[in-house]
Formats: C-alpha cells, sequence, structure tokens
C-alpha cells in the first residue's frame, strides 16, 4: 500500500508540474494530461481523455471543449465563432456583429450591433417576434393571434385564432383564408385562386394555365395557354386520366399506377407505378422496383439494388466527377476525380458503419476506429462526441503522419527521416528528430530511467531528478 501511495504522489506532482503551465512547454502524460503539436500545425492541450482539450492556431483557429457540456471554435482572423452547449440541446454561432442561437425549439438571430437591425426571437410553434430586413417589426403568439415576417417562404402572415382566420403575403400576391386549409382566396398580379376544399377550386394564372377541382381528388381539371403547349387534361380519380398539349400527351389508367407519357422531350412508361418505370429522352431511367433500378438526366447517374440497400450515384461535374456506393446502413463509399491531365483522385471517402471511417483531401488523410456516427463529417458531432468513440485515429498531410490510441495511451509520430517519436504511456517514450541538428531521447516509466544526445552531447537521467552528463563528447 505504502508504494502505490508513494508512486501516486509522485505521478500527481508530475502532472501539475506539467498542467500548470499549459500554455508552455509541451509534455505527454498520455490520456490524463497532455500538450503537444499535432500535423496540422495546432497545439492541443488535452486532459480527462476525451472530456477536455483546447487547442490554437497562430492567429485563426482556436478551440475550448469541456465534453460533452460544451464547446467553443472561433476564427479571429474572420471573425467567427461556434458555441455548442450539450449538443444538440443548444448551439450559437457569430460572424463579425451578426449572430444565431438556438436552445430547443427556441431560436433566435440577429445582424449588426444596432438596436434598429433586423433580428428575430422565436418559440416554435408559440412565440414569434422580430424586426424584417426592411425595418418592419412583428409579433405573434400561436394559434391566438400576431404578425410573423420571413417565414415559410411568405413576406407576412397575419392571423387570429389559427386557423379561424388567416392572411399571407407573397411579393404581391396577398391569400386570406378561413378555417384553413378549408377555405381560402388568392389575388395578385396575374394570378387568381379559390377553395372551399375538398369541394371545389381554382387556380389562374394568365396566359398560363387554369386548374380546377371538383371533390378532390376524385376530379382535377387543367387547361394550359402557354406558346407551345396549349392544351388541356383531366382525371378521374381513381379510373382514369387524359393529358394532351401541343408537345406532349398523356394516359393514366387507376392512377397513379398505369401511366403512358409522349412528348417532344421525354417519353414515360408506368405499368404500374413505382414497380415498373421507364423513361426516356431528356431523362433516361429504368426502375424494376425494388429490385433493380438506374436513372440517368443533367449529368447525374444514380441506380439502386435491393432498394434501399445497395445504391450507386455519379455527379458529372465541369472540372471533377464524384462517384458514391452505399450499402446501407454499415457501407459508404465515395471518390472524387480530376477529369483533365492523369484524372487524379482528389478525394476520398469511406465508411464501414459503426466500425471506422477513412476520408482523404488533397494530401490529408484521416483514418478512424471507431465511428459510431452514421453520417459525414458534421462538425459539431466532430467537436463534442466524435472524440468518446474515437478509440484510435491516424491522420496522414503529405510526408508527416501521427497515430493515437485510447486518448494519448500510445501516440506515433513521423515526417519521412527528419523526425520520429513514439510513446507507449507510462512505460516508455523515445524521440529521433534530424530537423535542427541530431537529437535522440528515450526514457522509461516517465524519466525513471531516461537517456538523451544533441548532436555530441549526452546524458543519463536515474530516478526522475538524478542527471549525469551533460557535456560535450570529445573526439
Amino acid at each position: 500500500m505504502k508504494w502505490y501511495f508513494q508512486s501516486g504522489i509522485l505521478l500527481c506532482a508530475l502532472l501539475l508540474a506539467g498542467c500548470a503551465n499549459p500554455g508552455g512547454r509541451t509534455f505527454d502524460f498520455g490520456f490524463a494530461a497532455a500538450r503537444l503539436p499535432d500535423i496540422r500545425g495546432e497545439t492541443h492541450f488535452t486532459a480527462a481523455g476525451p472530456f477536455y482539450e483546447s487547442a490554437e492556431r497562430k492567429h485563426d483557429f482556436r478551440y475550448l471543449g469541456v465534453r460533452p457540456l460544451f464547446s467553443r471554435v472561433s476564427s479571429p482572423a474572420d471573425a467567427r465563432w461556434s458555441l455548442d452547449v450539450l449538443w444538440p440541446l443548444a448551439a450559437a454561432r457569430g460572424w463579425n456583429d451578426d449572430f444565431v442561437w438556438r436552445f430547443l425549439l427556441a431560436y433566435g438571430m440577429r445582424y449588426g450591433d444596432d438596436q434598429s437591425e433586423r433580428y428575430r426571437t422565436w418559440l416554435l410553434p408559440v412565440w414569434f417576434q422580430g424586426r424584417t430586413a426592411a425595418g418592419e417589426d412583428y409579433f405573434a403568439v400561436f394559434p391566438l393571434g400576431g404578425k410573423i415576417c420571413e417565414f415559410l417562404g411568405r413576406d407576412r402572415i397575419s392571423f387570429v385564432l389559427f386557423p379561424l382566420y388567416a392572411r399571407s403575403v407573397i411579393n404581391e400576391v396577398r391569400t386570406t383564408s378561413i378555417l384553413w386549409p378549408v377555405g381560402s382566396r388568392t389575388k395578385g398580379d396575374k394570378i387568381s385562386r379559390f377553395r372551399v376544399f375538398p369541394f371545389y377550386g381554382y387556380s389562374r394564372l394568365l396566359d398560363e394555365y387554369e386548374k380546377r377541382f371538383i371533390l378532390w381528388p376524385v376530379w382535377t381539371s387543367a387547361r394550359y395557354y402557354h406558346e407551345g403547349g396549349t392544351g388541356r387534361g383531366y382525371v378521374l380519380f381513381p379510373l382514369w386520366g387524359r393529358l394532351k398539349l401541343e408537345d406532349q400527351e398523356s394516359w393514366m389508367l387507376l392512377p397513379p399506377f398505369f401511366r403512358w407519357h409522349r412528348g417532344q422531350k421525354r417519353n414515360v412508361l408506368h405499368a404500374p407505378w413505382p414497380f415498373f418505370q421507364k423513361t426516356s429522352g431528356d431523362v433516361d431511367k429504368l426502375y424494376l422496383w425494388p429490385l433493380w433500378g438506374r436513372r440517368e438526366a443533367a449529368g447525374i447517374k444514380t441506380g439502386f439494388f435491393l432498394w434501399p440497400v445497395f445504391g450507386r450515384r455519379v455527379v458529372d461535374r465541369q472540372d471533377t466527377e464524384l462517384k458514391t456506393l452505399l450499402a446501407m446502413p454499415f457501407l459508404t463509399w465515395e471518390k472524387e476525380t480530376e477529369k483533365t491531365g492523369e484524372q487524379a483522385v482528389t478525394a476520398r471517402w469511406f465508411s464501414l458503419w459503426p466500425l471506422c471511417s477513412y476520408r482523404r483531401e488533397g494530401d490529408e488523410s484521416r483514418f478512424r476506429l471507431l465511428h459510431l456516427f452514421p453520417g459525414r463529417h458534421i462538425p459539431p458531432v466532430e467537436r463534442n462526441w466524435a472524440p468518446f468513440w474515437t478509440l484510435y485515429s491516424r491522420q496522414r498531410i503529405g510526408d508527416e503522419r501521427q497515430s493515437e490510441l485510447l486518448w494519448g495511451l500510445y501516440r506515433s509520430r513521423k515526417k519521412n527521416d527528419a523526425y520520429a517519436a513514439r510513446s507507449l504511456f507510462p512505460l516508455a517514450e523515445y524521440e529521433v528528430s534530424h530537423r535542427d541538428g541530431n537529437r535522440f531521447e528515450w526514457s522509461v516509466l516517465k524519466g525513471l530511467i531516461g537517456y538523451k544526445r544533441v548532436d555530441e552531447t549526452r546524458s543519463l537521467r536515474l530516478f526522475y531528478l538524478l542527471k549525469l552528463g551533460g557535456k560535450e563528447r570529445q573526439p
């Protein structure tokens, strides 16, 4: 018991000596505490495994996290910051004088530090208060009444005892609703709508179309007036449907199950939908759902096998091609390739959920074990949760790489032949560097026995305190 007690006192003393000034020299006490630089040029101070971490990079990156309570990351160079509190419970972010915050279903934002600037404070779906970019103030308590601006795609929504009465405005188009969605009337430049749902309704856009329904969805009809596509159509649900325009025509039987469409740009056959779908023209598509399917349109190719288990996607961009393969929910594979030159791979992503993931962009890559969050690189997850399940990670930038196991129990770092270091806390560690001269150093039990050589100067450490040598070796 006495030996354990004395060892504990010694370890605490070493930790306190190293942690007293975490902003100073580097040290490594494994998962207990460490202050070390990484290959990205950031200096990290960690304590208690994944629970505490701070990091900084010259003038453009600062991070502080007490996981999972809160984390804060900032970029002083461009005046941006993000704050998470028990994410996803609460979060905030800001840039210059603007900021946005969220707490559960409460949400707010403010642009500028002037009290006359645009802002909003909402508690969904009950409380709405704010000021628009045009300086219009608004306030509402749902469902009692009030006015809400810049919401649900509307410029303005006014209501009293919703759904009893509501009125909305989009540009110059105004809609009045009584007992929404039953009664509605819309008026605007060239547009007119009216409905008593589900009994009768119509929608007109001058020189474009006129649409009606009776006992929706039993009868719907439309007439089109735009140049090159005049004509009409109707659907008698669930029996029959017909569309006849100048540039296209369709027949429907038991809609939406059977459909045949022929047009100048596209031909479509559903027989029946969704099990057999075939399209030709500007869209090339063949589905034998859910067994197999493929689709190509506007430079995007997709396909599936045993939907939704296996899927693929190819996006043809101007300079690059992006390929994705999925085996839901376990496997995700993605590759981005340059279309010019030697067809070089510029980025890769691989995830075998929940075991591991691999990501590479340019000359930077990272491998992680485990990968519990079923998705890509989500910054709040990376900041607040991912370190808890990252049992092992390996990063590489150019010819420099580093690895970490169990939050610092084992660490390694290497840069070609210029630098190499490994540690297994608290048993042993060594470091070799040829960056500034020649240096070689190793220790056992964090200095119980240690050796150091810098060029021709050598020294030996015994029992943490006793140091022998230190003079330059004579030739």
